[in-house]
């Protein structure tokens, strides 16, 4: 530790943030192992099982957020991320924002409104989804932090200057200078908020480093007792979005991963995306069930996990090209993608996705891998 202060105020900063975090995962992890065991006794009516079934889940997404937030900020930290602009829609980003919230606000008779720049073009080109985790984290954060009265999220579209502009408003506690100051910060939170509503601290870090990525600026302004408002303002490029690029309506997946939990959420994300799915349990099952042209075996992209006992996800896509296979396959991983992506692309795969996988995201790959692959063939 160093003799200034000042040079141990990030030290003490992230100290206190694990310390945080350790204490918020044993108690959802303890909330959610014993409310567990009582749905299994059996013992319970029908009511309170229903109620004991919703504490899990909140637990349960309290626990994934605080995972999630640890691991994205060190996937940044490692420069994992990059911004992939696509043809996105703010409306309806907005819309389904505000749709998922809703909830929350309303339970703490909070309002929620939205107000949209009717110069907004339908579609633009930015990273949909790190500008939804960016806008998904303020206003969570707007939600958490205010008591009465609500919160306002405003968007509105410089034509001249290409530029979007977001505001995230409430008339929650408001933030002293000296918090506002470092509020974007690693593990810096207002010690009333810490008091208040105990997290990561990497919500509003995380915010800055995406809106960097997405080539922005995000700011704050803010006064005790009179709410705050964050600012995020991007480039974006007025576009037409190719009507079903966020969707995989009829396109049959064949999904190789060892981790019965995984691929019963991939199966959950394939389908909900309106994809026909087919599970195989590794890579060598994989090899196995690829038999084209006989008993309707055909597909249209194979997704397959990296590691995986018998047969990994490199060696089986070799395998694959080898008998003929030319089908796009991509190639799902724990690593960055970029560490991977050259040796994935020797074995033949076509791209990587680094987990966890966002379901648009997945299926923005999809379609540009099969629109890719189909141009590569009549070619």
């Amino acid at each position: 530790m160093s003799d200034h202060p000042e040079d141990n105020r990030p030290v003490e900063a992230a100290q206190r943030a694990v310390a945080i975090a350790s204490h918020d995962i044993r108690g959802s992890l303890a909330a959610i192992v014993a409310h567990a065991e009582l749905v299994v006794d059996g013992e319970l009516s029908a009511e309170r099982q229903e109620e004991v079934t919703r504490l899990i889940a909140r637990n349960g997404r309290s626990l994934l957020a605080l995972l999630d937030d640890v691991v994205f900020a060190s996937r940044i930290d490692a420069g994992a991320e990059r911004a992939e602009p696509t043809p996105c829609s703010i409306h309806e980003l907005l819309e389904d924002l505000v749709e998922l919230h809703a909830p929350e606000a309303e339970a703490r008779g909070l309002f929620l409104e939205l107000e949209i720049d009717r110069t907004l073009p339908a579609s633009v080109l930015t990273d949909g989804v790190h500008l939804r985790r960016v806008l998904m984290n303020l206003a969570s954060n707007a939600i958490k932090f205010t008591e009465q009265g609500g919160v306002l999220i405003r968007a509105e579209h410089d034509d001249i200057e290409s530029r979007l502009t977001i505001s995230v408003e409430d008339t929650g506690v408001g933030l002293r200078q000296v918090d506002l100051e470092r509020i974007f910060e690693p593990f810096i939170q207002s010690e009333d908020r810490i008091r208040d509503c105990p997290g990561s601290g990497l919500g509003l870090a995380i915010v800055r480093e995406l809106t960097a990525l997405l080539g922005g600026e995000v700011s704050a302004q803010s006064e005790p007792g009179s709410g705050s408002i964050f600012h995020l303002s991007i480039p974006v490029e007025a576009c037409t979005m190719t009507p079903g690029f966020n969707r995989l309506d009829g396109v049959r997946v064949l999904f190789a991963e060892d981790c019965p939990d995984s691929r019963l959420l991939m199966q959950h994300h394939l389908e909900s995306l309106g994809a026909c799915v087919t599970l195989v349990e590794d890579g060598l099952a994989l090899i196995e069930r690829w038999n084209p042209g006989v008993d309707d075996s055909d597909q249209d992209v194979i997704l397959i996990d990296l590691e995986m006992p018998r047969m990994g996800g490199l060696e089986a896509t070799a395998a694959l090209r080898a008998r003929g296979c030319d089908v796009p396959i991509l190639v799902l991983s724990a690593h960055p993608a970029h560490l991977i992506e050259d040796e994935a692309r020797a074995h033949g795969c076509d791209g990587c996705l680094a987990k966890p996988i966002d379901p648009t995201r997945l299926a923005r790959e999809v379609n540009r891998l099969r629109t890719c692959v189909g141009a590569r063939r009549s070619g």
